[in-house]
């Protein structure tokens, strides 16, 4: 038996052997021993990684670590194989251990002491930060791999990352622009939703972990450290969007080698400044430079909303999208979305348009997840999602109808118990939505208003406050039992969940 059959057959033989739930490194090591002794066969520490790289692939599973007990994480992964060529394994192996990855090496430094504070120090702490840093490692090695070497020619690929909602995907597309930095794509334009504040707050994140460039934001986080010959270059702040005013030239900033950043605003004025100051640089200065666009929140504003209108041009947005990607003959274009329906029926065969067409790649589920799949698909479903009557029944009256105000009584009592438990500087918000209209908001703003207006009224008062908790006592029992039920069912579905305190009425 050739080397080469050998490790197909091994392979096929962990694949049979290794059980689903248990995928660990350890695990898959120790049935790729059982069959080779099964041959008598001795096996080098480069053979292993070869058979264990073989059976993460045929189990679409991906790893970037090889520490013992480390569980693996399935990535679902859509590829066009026509275009797709591995080359990001090749290029970590060639890389000095230290030096050769300098952004994300910086980053996990930064993560491993930053999580490692958050999650209770010492052991306890850097367990849980190295788990989690495994796995956006995981997620983005993977996805590298799917995108275009940057030393290539000529390259156009498109993806898109699938994740949860409010699942860390900003935390990945900075991990995965860390290693992208590494390996040579020297400019990073991140397309940052279309409000101001969600520029901001991703231009501050990215700066905090990647950049380390802190813009005299009075803040008490930390922010990553760069030796003075890796700074970034950046064309964005966080007090200041792009203008080319107040930026030096495109080819002086290229000339640098540094990496360079923009995180702009999904606004076709500012992606037009972007169009414009890139073109005004040469062709050939453009051919050098690859590029890579992260768009967060990609079914918004990017997709072409005429599509279906075969004689009718793109819509502004998505035509600078595309203008901004015809400039650079080296691109990648990488969509993030947890809502991913627009951008999976774009046109396929429309060349210039953001169809995914080399690759989707679904991540995992993070450990301790709480989303629409334990609210609506579990037998607890009744006690989190209950139907009330009237809705827009409800608009005209002056005072609140006894099921919303059995709502806001609920909201009261959750923001009170997080209060006792610590959480009183934590957002804590509650919507109510009756209508698409913003009229009929007015309407029932102006309601729940007076409502909570009263309410504070009667806790000013010492006398009414006295006897106001009666008024509760019936809300807050029924309240309690939900409470009771809902933390016994998450402790059969949800591993490391600890119940919250409940307190009493009193």
């Amino acid at each position: 038996m050739t080397r080469s059959e050998f490790t197909a057959a091994a392979i096929e033989y962990a694949d049979q052997h290794v059980p689903e739930g248990e995928t660990s490194v350890d695990n898959v090591l120790s049935v790729i021993d059982v069959f080779a002794n099964l041959f008598k066969r001795p096996l080098l520490k480069d053979d292993k990684k070869e058979i264990l790289k073989g059976f993460l692939e045929k189990r679409r599973y991906s790893t970037a670590f090889d520490d013992a007990g480390l569980t693996l994480v399935p990535i679902s992964v859509v590829v066009n194989e026509e275009e797709h060529e591995e080359w990001y394994d090749d290029w970590v192996s060639q890389q000095d251990p230290k030096l050769g990855r300098y952004y994300w090496q910086s980053l996990t430094q930064f993560l491993r002491r930053e999580l490692t504070m958050k999650f209770g120090g010492e052991q306890k702490g850097a367990e849980k930060a190295a788990q989690i840093i495994r796995s956006i490692d995981d997620a983005t090695e993977r996805t590298m791999d799917l995108m275009a070497n940057p030393a290539r020619d000529r390259f156009d690929f498109k993806g898109l990352v699938l994740g949860h909602v409010q699942s860390g995907k900003t935390a990945n597309f900075t991990a995965l622009m860390a290693k992208a930095a590494d390996s040579g794509y020297q400019l990073i334009v991140v397309l940052a939703g279309i409000h101001n504040v969600l520029r901001e707050q991703t231009q501050f994140r990215v700066d905090k972990e990647l950049t380390g460039c802190k813009d005299n934001i009075e803040t008490d986080d930390r922010y990553v450290e760069h030796a003075a010959d890796r700074q970034w270059t950046r064309l964005t702040s966080y007090f200041n969007e792009f203008d080319a005013n107040d930026v030096e030239r495109f080819d002086k900033h290229a000339a640098s080698q540094r990496p360079i950043l923009a995180v702009a605003k999904k606004g076709v004025p500012i992606l037009e400044k972007l169009v414009n100051y890139f073109e005004s640089t040469s062709e050939e200065l453009r051919s050098k430079v690859p590029i890579l666009i992260i768009d967060d929140e990609a079914d918004q504003a990017s997709v072409n909303g005429n599509a279906n209108e075969p004689e009718s041009d793109p819509t502004e947005t998505n035509k600078k999208i595309r203008e901004l990607l015809a400039l650079f003959p080296r691109k990648t274009y990488v969509g993030y979305t947890a809502t991913p329906f627009a951008n999976i029926l774009i046109d396929k065969d429309n060349r210039t348009d953001l169809y995914p067409k080399n690759f989707i790649v679904s991540l995992p589920k993070p450990e301790g997840y709480f989303g629409a799949e334990l609210l609506f698909q579990n037998q607890m479903a009744e006690d989190f999602i209950y139907e009330v009557d009237g809705g827009l029944e409800w608009r005209n009256q002056k005072e609140p109808p006894r099921q919303l105000e059995q709502a806001l009584h609920q909201f009261l009592f959750s923001c009170a118990i997080r209060n006792l438990r610590g959480q009183s500087d934590k957002p804590m918000s509650m919507l109510v939505h009756v209508h698409v209209r913003t009229l009929q908001h007015k309407a029932m703003k102006k309601m729940v208003k007076a409502f909570m207006d009263k309410m504070d009224t009667v806790f000013s008062d010492e006398e009414r406050s006295m006897v106001a908790p009666t008024y509760f006592i019936d809300d807050w029992t029924a309240y309690e039992a939900k409470c009771q039920r809902l933390q016994a069912g998450l402790l059969l579905r949800m591993e490391g969940y600890t119940p919250g305190m409940i307190p009493s009425f009193e």
